[in-house]
C-alpha cells in the first residue's frame, strides 16, 4: 500500500517511539507514510498514541491525520470516555482503500484482495498448467483483479498491486532480474 521507496523505521506496535521525518524536503510524505503505516499495523491508535509513538507534536499528529482521512485512507471515531482528561479520538484504517497482493508459484498464482490494517477480503488461486511467464502471470492478475473489481461497493477502490518475486528485483523500476524458481529473466513485470 505503501510506496516502495519510503522507508520508515518502525518496530511492531509494542509501544515504541518511532522517530520518522529526518530532512526538510521529505518530512511531510514520511511522516504521513509513518502514521499511516503504524495504523495499518497496529489497526486501531488513538491519536495521543500516534503522537507519543512519533515523537511529532499533537498539532503535527492532527494534521497528518486531517490529510490521511481526506485521503481516504483511514477513518477516525470518538473514543469512550476516560475519567480524566478529554478522550482522544481513534484512528483506523479506511477499509474501502484496496490493495492486491499477488503471489506467483510454479504451479499457479495466488491473488488476494486486501484493505488497510490487513484484512484479506478475497482470496483467489489460479492454477496453471506450466510455470506461468511473467506474461501470463501479468495478464491472470488483471483478469482475477476485474473480476474482483466487479465484485466491490462503489465507495471502494483499487489503489496497489504487489508482486511477491524471491529473486533479484530492481525496486525503482519494479524489474525481475532474476527469478529462478519461476525461470524469470528480466522480466519488466512492473511495466506490464
Amino acid at each position: 500500500v505503501l510506496t516502495p521507496n519510503i522507508r520508515c523505521v518502525l518496530s511492531h506496535c509494542q509501544g515504541r517511539t518511532v522517530r520518522i521525518g529526518t530532512s526538510t524536503d521529505d518530512v511531510r510524505r514520511r511522516n504521513l507514510s509513518g502514521v499511516l503505516t503504524l495504523v495499518h499495523r497496529c489497526r486501531s491508535l488513538s491519536r495521543s498514541e500516534l503522537t507519543r509513538r512519533t515523537g511529532l507534536s499533537r498539532s503535527t499528529v492532527k494534521d497528518l491525520v486531517d490529510e490521511l482521512v481526506e485521503g481516504g485512507l483511514v477513518e477516525e471515531s470518538q473514543a469512550a470516555a476516560s475519567r480524566v482528561g478529554r478522550p482522544s479520538p481513534i484512528v483506523r484504517p479506511q477499509t474501502r482503500t484496496l490493495s492486491v497482493a499477488v503471489n506467483p508459484e510454479t504451479d499457479a498464482i495466488t491473488i488476494g484482495l486486501v484493505a488497510l490494517g490487513g484484512a484479506v477480503l478475497d482470496v483467489a488461486r489460479c492454477p496453471t498448467d506450466a510455470i506461468p511467464t511473467a506474461r501470463e502471470t501479468v495478464a491472470i492478475i488483471a483478469q482475477t483483479t476485474d473480476r474482483m473489481r466487479q465484485k466491490l461497493d462503489e465507495h471502494s477502490s483499487i489503489t496497489a498491486i504487489g508482486v511477491a518475486v524471491p529473486g533479484l528485483v530492481h525496486a525503482p523500476s519494479s524489474m525481475v532480474r532474476l527469478a529462478p524458481h519461476l525461470d524469470w529473466h528480466d522480466a519488466d513485470l512492473g511495466q506490464m
